[in-house]
């Protein structure tokens, strides 16, 4: 068995990198060119090659997916693909996504007076 499997990689938690930049460092790491990448996921190397590079959108989850397990990592590893799982939590409770608005938006507001900031919270 591959000494890198999706069940047994806690080294690799969740990455908060860009798709592009997740991909290429998975990639390195475990030494694979886009070639073998390609031949793994039937995605074409040029393809793969424009992934990293962020020439092209994120994919699909369906290709995350393919990816992820290509490179032995749970497709949850890539930042994309969570916030796709938010986003879907959000779109089916407007009382969810109020309440978090206020959590993280609203209230950062009046705390940044004292400046207390939330990390990765843009301030308008």
């Amino acid at each position: 068995m591959n000494a890198f499997t999706a069940q047994s990689s806690p080294d690799y938690g969740d990455s908060p990198r860009q798709f592009s930049l997740a991909l290429k460092q998975l990639m390195e790491e475990r030494g694979l060119s886009y070639r073998q990448l390609a031949y793994k996921t039937k995605l074409s190397a040029g393809y793969l090659n424009h992934l990293t590079k962020g020439t092209r959108p994120t994919p699909a989850d369906a290709i995350i997916e393919v990816i992820a397990a290509a490179l032995y990592v749970k497709p949850e590893y890539f930042f994309e693909y969570r916030l796709r799982r938010v986003f879907e939590v959000l779109e089916r409770s407007s009382d969810t996504a109020d309440q978090l608005y206020e959590a993280l938006v609203v209230q950062r507001v009046h705390s940044s007076k004292s400046s207390v900031a939330l990390k990765g919270i843009p301030t308008r």
